[in-house]
């Protein structure tokens, strides 16, 4: 489906957010006629999951929300044929706490379907089924002003699954920025409803509140490490040319190392992008002995967080007509620099966008920018493009704040699989 569709697909969502104090007495009447019939069909799903007959369960809990797509179809179709919301105020049985518990099920199950779908590379349902969902929690008007810390995090939930489903398709990757401001708007007044979102273009899985937002740091505000990597550059790339000259570099996202194995998914079709370990998992002793000295009395900051599993400290190698796609990284709580060691003659044909600003790179410079917002790499010339890349603690983190913001990084991480595991009532 082409981005005009889901844009259409996406605008009772949206009205909704534009007008949170409206919801619909119609969808509601449907959804409580139909829905209940259909939580047999969802336990026998339950049944069959826990029996690891997955294909069999997802059936069930598709077969089992049939009433609830049905209902939303023709509401969907009433809005769109009027071309306007005809939403009117929920009446007071629908503010009532059965029928909150009842939305929140049929949330619960609609995201967690979604999750299966998309697994199952089922995009379009998984899409229809995270909208339905997000619109069940955003049009009750108790969950708006009340919504407790479950309820809150579904919400998020529903609101990051569908953000990266737009992301990781090239076609409609344009929506993830419009599913985020949906998500920052309908934060607003929310209170523990909040999203973490702050900016449109700023998207990672987890945020720690009160860092600074900067997308890219431009030389004059750069700190003083980048001075002295800068100066001894020459002696980097040296060091890079004994390595590639007697070793192979790892192909990135290649399970090589125990983390970065899902950078393989922002790789473009028929571009190569590989890397050689210097600090981090995968790291190897005895090479780049002048790097290595110079990054562990200049920047500890780096060493530190690669020894800790939050980043990686690479030489990385981007070969010509390589593509890596627009996408955020996992979290703010870090910055992203890159030396300049071998870079194309024509900076127009390789080139960064952090935000919504092109950058280049130049040998012997450094780049400096926040992972956390939207970025993409291009190289579309005849020449491979060569950096160091480092990572570092965001330097608005406190140090006696960094383990516990890096675990709790991984603890998000972790529970949202396990969650795609996991059938609700």
């Amino acid at each position: 489906m082409s981005v005009a569709v889901w844009e259409n697909e996406l605008r009772l969502l949206s009205d909704l957010v534009d007008h949170p104090s409206e919801g619909t007495n119609d969808w509601w009447e449907l959804v409580d006629e139909t829905a209940s019939s259909a939580d047999p069909l969802w336990q026998q799903g339950q049944d069959r999951w826990y029996q690891q007959d997955y294909l069999v369960a997802m059936q069930a809990f598709q077969q089992s929300l049939v009433p609830l797509d049905l209902a939303w179809d023709e509401h969907q179709n009433q809005f769109l044929d009027n071309s306007e919301s005809s939403a009117d105020s929920f009446n007071d049985y629908h503010d009532a706490s059965e029928a909150r518990d009842r939305a929140v099920q049929l949330a619960h199950r609609l995201v967690f379907c979604s999750y299966c779908e998309s697994d199952g590379n089922q995009v379009k349902q998984a899409r229809k089924h995270l909208i339905m969902g997000l619109y069940l929690l955003l049009s009750n008007r108790n969950m708006r002003t009340k919504a407790n810390s479950k309820e809150t995090t579904l919400l998020n939930d529903a609101w990051m699954e569908l953000m990266l489903s737009f992301e990781e398709d090239p076609a409609c990757r344009i929506l993830a920025r419009d599913v985020a401001e949906m998500a920052i708007k309908s934060s607003k007044g929310r209170g523990v409803g909040n999203c973490g979102w702050h900016h449109k273009m700023q998207r990672p899985g987890y945020m720690v509140p009160g860092l600074k937002g900067t997308p890219y740091i431009s030389g004059e505000n750069q700190p003083a490490w980048c001075k002295t990597l800068e100066d001894h550059w020459e002696i980097i790339l040296d060091e890079y040319d004994d390595i590639v000259k007697s070793k192979t570099l790892s192909v990135v996202g290649a399970g090589d190392r125990g983390s970065g194995q899902d950078d393989h998914r922002v790789v473009g079709a028929g571009s190569k992008w590989t890397e050689y370990v210097l600090f981090g998992t995968g790291s190897s002793t005895g090479d780049a002995p002048a790097t290595k000295a110079l990054l562990e009395q200049h920047l500890p900051d780096a060493v530190s967080l690669a020894q800790e599993g939050g980043g990686e400290i690479i030489f990385s190698r981007l070969a010509p007509g390589s593509h890596i796609q627009s996408h955020c990284g996992p979290t703010n709580i870090r910055w992203t620099g890159h030396l300049g060691l071998i870079v194309p003659e024509s900076a127009e044909s390789c080139k960064i966008r952090v935000g919504d600003q092109w950058h280049s790179w130049q040998e012997g410079k450094i780049l400096l920018f926040d992972d956390s917002f939207e970025h993409e790499v291009r190289n579309d010339s005849e020449q491979e493009r060569v950096v160091l890349l480092i990572r570092l603690w965001h330097p608005d983190l406190k140090t006696n704040q960094r383990s516990s913001a890096l675990e709790a990084a991984r603890t998000k991480k972790d529970k949202a699989v396990e969650k795609r595991y996991a059938p609700p009532f």
